[in-house]
């Protein structure tokens, strides 16, 4: 350190006076933060623009294959019912 510059004086009143600004900067920044989230301005979130997960995506199909096994399983039980 070079002896001519003065090192800056801190005292204990000015670090409280440096938290607490920097308390109400991050205060400012979250109700900041939530107003656009409430509002929509400015930008998206990620959440609502999410990509399909690959298992909530029903394969092409299976509910017309599920009908024919319904279908089948009713006449099987119906000629089961009848060989007895």
């Amino acid at each position: 350190m070079d002896k001519k510059k003065k090192p800056f004086d801190v005292t204990a009143s000015s670090l409280v006076d440096l938290k607490a600004e920097l308390y109400r900067k991050q205060e400012q920044f979250k109700q900041e933060k939530l107003g656009h989230e409430n509002t929509g301005a400015g930008f998206t979130s990620k959440s609502k623009l999410k990509k399909p997960n690959v298992w909530s995506k029903q394969n092409a199909g299976v509910s017309a294959r599920a009908e024919k096994d319904a279908e089948q399983l009713t006449e099987e039980q119906c000629s089961l019912d009848t060989s007895k």
